[in-house]
């Protein structure tokens, strides 16, 4: 069976209410273990996303002010969404072309569920390729070894 959203989606996240300031949501990516941070509406549904290319921008502006502009104001409104149930071939599809860090999970009324990273795309393709090769090297062993002959 085809892996799906929910098979490598973490289902625990940090995200920010869209009325946070930049500067309040900028503390989250001091750690420097954020590539993206989602922004939500007050009743969890997805607003968007705000990464560090946001704040670049938005510091590269002479008259920018972090404690007055809210971060809905700077995200990507238009993040990349998919529901649990979602193939990641169609969600490593979606990353390719539009070049997405960060897939946002949603239920039925589009709230924020669980997020998938372009890392997480990776460990889970690495890991598939991982268990065929060993599936490969077990069947190879098996026929060596004589083991796939039928009992006489």
């Amino acid at each position: 069976m085809a892996s799906v959203a929910a098979d490598v989606m973490a289902s625990d996240f940090t995200f920010v209410d869209c009325d946070v300031t930049v500067s309040e949501a900028e503390e989250y990516f001091e750690s420097g273990q954020l590539g993206g941070l989602p922004v939500l509406n007050p009743d969890r549904t997805v607003f968007g996303v705000l990464t560090p290319q946001n704040l670049v921008a938005f510091h590269r502006r002479s008259a920018a002010n972090p404690y007055t502009v809210r971060a809905w104001e700077i995200c990507d409104a238009r993040p990349l969404v998919a529901k649990a149930n979602t193939p990641l071939d169609e969600i490593a599809e979606a990353v390719l072309l539009t070049s997405g860090r960060h897939v946002l999970v949603v239920n039925d009324e589009r709230q924020l569920v669980g997020l998938i990273t372009s890392d997480m795309l990776v460990r889970h393709y690495a890991l598939a390729e991982d268990t065929i090769t060993t599936l490969e090297q077990a069947a190879a062993n098996q026929v060596l070894n004589g083991s796939n002959r039928r009992p006489s």
